[in-house]
Order: C-alpha cells, then sequence, then structure tokens
C-alpha cells in the first residue's frame, strides 16, 4: 500500500450480517478486481486506484463522523 500509515485508523469493518471483522483492504482490491473482469474493463493497477478512492473516501467518512470508534458498514 503507498501509506500505510494514513490508512491505520480503519481497522474493523461490519459485514453485512452484522459480524465485525479486521478490515483488510486486499478484499476491497479484490472485489474490484473481479468486477471489473467481469466487465472486461480495466486491469490490477485500475483496480488499485479505485481501492484507494475508496480508502480516502472512508478517511474523509470517519471524518465528518466525529466518532472515536469508526466502523464501516
Amino acid at each position: 500500500m503507498k501509506n500505510k500509515k494514513k490508512y491505520n485508523s480503519l481497522q474493523k469493518i461490519q459485514k453485512r450480517d452484522g459480524r465485525v471483522v479486521p478490515f483488510d483492504a486486499k478484499h476491497i482490491l479484490q472485489a474490484v478486481f473481479r468486477a471489473m473482469g467481469a466487465s472486461k474493463e480495466g486491469n490490477e493497477g485500475d483496480a488499485e486506484s479505485v481501492m484507494y478512492k475508496v480508502l480516502d473516501a472512508l478517511i474523509v467518512l470517519r471524518k465528518e463522523r466525529k466518532e472515536k470508534i469508526f466502523i464501516p458498514h
């Protein structure tokens, strides 16, 4: 990851079934890459770029909410 420190605050995420699990940005990368493959558009570099945009959006959301414990879902 390019600036890992920037994303250290993203430690947990809530799954659709309600479970809270450790956050792993690689899951976002894999999901985006699979979607790009299904649509026959983009490559792994493009998927990584989208992943960083998602991570940046989560950081902005965390700052806007001003919660001590931020768990995106």
